[in-house]
């Protein structure tokens, strides 16, 4: 006989205190309290019961478009009928369901909803293709600031060609170009847009749009990486524009924290960084002693012709800055770059200016080893005066060679 052993018999496999199955898929399928949607989000319905989703049948669900595709199975069963639904079909089958978009916005920024309309736009035709953007247009904003959203613009952008709903989109966008410029999914389309390389028909109003707020777009984290896109894929025209406002609003954004990047990003050329560093030059110690000044004079002597390093330095040395800059926390490094790219006789011009200096800064140390290797580099390189052709040629002394003893005969 077999003793107990408080363990469950084999025919009761059931561990103590366990929930029975069934309890545990009604609690499976009724929500919790206190679940969470999204504001603004449609609430799906799930689809009729006398349609199967498995087979839907495109004509027969005529005001129900947006309660199939609001679900997750059915939107996979709508993008299986737009894909299997021969293209004759189609053709009377699509104007009914744009008809049925009412709520387009909802539509496109809610997850499945958004995949079963890039189902329909690849399937519809050009003027379906229209109809869908123009409808997006109304609302364009809000489109664009969703991830789902500004898909869908995206691919309409992308298969409309140029024309008159096209102006339209760009018009849209301008009238909110800071919202659109500073959003970190919006400013996708601004790309797409840019990279279409639209006319200037088109462009116009958005190119003016863009300047007349440039600069709070510029003071702005995410408007200042859209800004420098821009400037990257704008026409030549347009970036030389951009530049020269960029430029004219130097005094704003070299100190600005985001703004700098923006500066130094137009400094691409030697032309560039001449024209910035004399706006430098008229206020030396306010840029050199600020944070974001200092990368704006260091991209400038960085990019600036040799001409144009040599005038900020000048200016660097010039007493009344000097003392000020070589004691700063961040003007101490403008000196130190500057020992880097100065040229030729200017190395001991420098170190004759801060040799004053350099025992009553805390940096002292470091510029002074800085000078010491400069200094050694241009005695090392530098120029010696050529001497002549003649005098250069090394002369060998003639060898005396002695004439061969004469051999004593052999008797």
């Amino acid at each position: 006989m077999i003793a107990s052993t408080g363990y469950p018999s084999p025919q009761n496999t059931t561990p103590p205190h366990a929930t029975p199955r069934s309890v545990v898929r009604q609690r499976a399928a009724t929500p919790m309290m206190g679940s969470y949607s999204a504001p603004g989000t449609p609430t799906p319905t799930p689809p009729p019961a006398g349609l199967p989703t498995g087979c839907i049948n495109l004509s027969a669900i005529a005001g129900q478009f947006a309660t199939f595709a609001l679900t997750s199975a059915g939107s996979r069963a709508l993008i299986d009928a737009l894909r299997t639904t021969p293209a004759a079909t189609l053709v009377e089958v699509i104007p009914k369901l744009i008809d049925d978009m009412q709520e387009f916005v909802g539509l496109v920024t809610h997850k499945h909803g958004s995949e079963v309309v890039r189902e329909v736009i690849e399937v519809a035709n050009q003027e379906q293709r229209e109809q869908l953007l123009e409808m997006a247009c109304v609302d364009i904003v809000e489109i664009a600031e969703s991830s789902f959203g500004c898909e869908v613009l995206l691919q309409l952008v992308e298969a409309v060609p140029e024309g008159p709903v096209i102006k339209k989109v760009v018009a849209a966008m301008a009238e909110n170009i800071y919202q659109v410029m500073i959003s970190h999914t919006a400013r996708k389309l601004v790309v797409k847009v840019l990279s279409k390389q639209y006319s200037a028909d088109v462009m116009g109003v958005f190119e003016e749009a863009v300047v007349g707020n440039l600069l709070q777009i510029a003071k702005e984290s995410k408007g200042c990486v859209t800004m420098k896109r821009c400037i990257d894929l704008a026409s030549k025209e347009f970036r030389k524009v951009l530049q020269d406002y960029i430029v004219a609003y130097a005094d704003e954004l070299i100190p600005d924290q985001y703004g700098n990047y923006l500066m130094q990003h137009v400094i691409d050329t030697q032309e560039a960084a001449a024209v910035v560093a004399d706006k430098i030059c008229a206020k030396m110690i306010m840029y050199s002693t600020n944070k974001m000044g200092s990368h704006v004079i260091e991209k400038c002597m960085q990019m600036g012709s040799e001409a144009t390093v040599d005038k900020l330095v000048k200016k660097m040395l010039e007493p009344e800055n000097l003392e000020m800059i070589i004691k700063d926390q961040y003007g101490n490094y403008i000196v130190q770059n500057a020992i880097e790219k100065i040229h030729g006789s200017m190395v001991l011009t420098i170190k004759e200016a801060v040799a004053p200096f350099l025992s009553d800064s805390q940096f002292g140390h470091k510029i002074e080893q800085k000078i010491a290797r400069r200094v050694k580099w241009f005695q090392s390189t530098a120029e010696k005066v050529p001497v002549p052709a003649d005098q250069n040629r090394r002369e060998v002394p003639a060898v005396q060679v002695a004439a061969p003893t004469p051999c004593a005969s052999v008797p």
